[in-house]
């Protein structure tokens, strides 16, 4: 992870996104298919650190839930249920726990 960030080895550094991506349980354990969490991307945004602003990271939670959700759509998956939902809560709300 530190040889990442520092860009040894790689070209030089520019804009990522880093996507953590783990199991989770079928609905109706979870009431969506496929969960995003925008947390501490809107946390960075919220103190000021350089990246998008907190209302840039909204737009960029509802773009992935649109995108995706048209994607998923064509899978026919089941149960019936939400299949994307993006939580990005602000500094101070309560988290959920994604898995």
């Amino acid at each position: 992870s530190d040889r990442f960030q520092s860009g040894s080895g790689l070209a030089p550094r520019k804009p990522a996104l880093h996507v953590d991506i783990h199991g989770c349980r079928d609905p109706p354990a979870t009431p969506s298919h496929l969960t995003i969490g925008l947390a501490a991307m809107r946390l960075e945004a919220e103190k000021g650190r350089g990246g998008p602003a907190p209302e840039e990271v909204e737009a960029f939670g509802a773009a992935l839930e649109a995108e995706l959700t048209k994607v998923l759509r064509a899978l026919e998956l089941a149960p019936k249920c939400s299949l994307v939902r993006v939580l990005v809560p602000a500094a101070g709300d309560p988290w959920e726990r994604l898995a």
